[in-house]
């Protein structure tokens, strides 16, 4: 088993301190961009926005028979290139009346965002 020197496990220590920085840099990005996109969704049906470089764009819809939101992720570059043969990435979610429609919009949102930078956002239950 190696020993470390206390200077090591200091470097450690720090090193996983930053990247744990960098990681809730980015989730509050992804909450502020999410905020954003999910307040433009309830005005408008169709909404750009830039993501981890990339300018998508967003559509909403309500299936009032399902109770359901369903986000469309739509990358307009691989649209025109692939044409037919692209597929959006669809976010679905069943509307909670615990919540008002903004923060169903939103919770749709960043869990989209969230999948597509590869996080998992783990919520906490009171």
């Amino acid at each position: 088993m190696q020993k470390y020197s206390e200077e090591e496990l200091l470097k450690v220590q720090q090193d996983l301190e930053q990247q744990m920085d960098k990681e809730d840099d980015f989730l509050q990005e992804i909450e502020k961009i999410s905020a954003s996109i999910a307040k433009r969704l309830m005005k408008e049906n169709h909404v750009k926005e830039e993501f981890m470089d990339t300018t998508y764009i967003f559509s909403l819809s309500y299936d009032p028979s399902r109770k359901e939101l369903v986000l469309v992720r739509t990358d307009p570059i691989k649209l025109a290139i692939a044409g037919g043969k692209y597929r959006p990435a669809i976010a679905r979610a069943e509307r909670d009346n615990d919540f008002s429609y903004y923060e169903n919009v939103y919770a749709l949102v960043k869990a989209a965002l969230c999948s597509k930078a590869g996080r998992i956002q783990v919520e906490e239950e009171n």
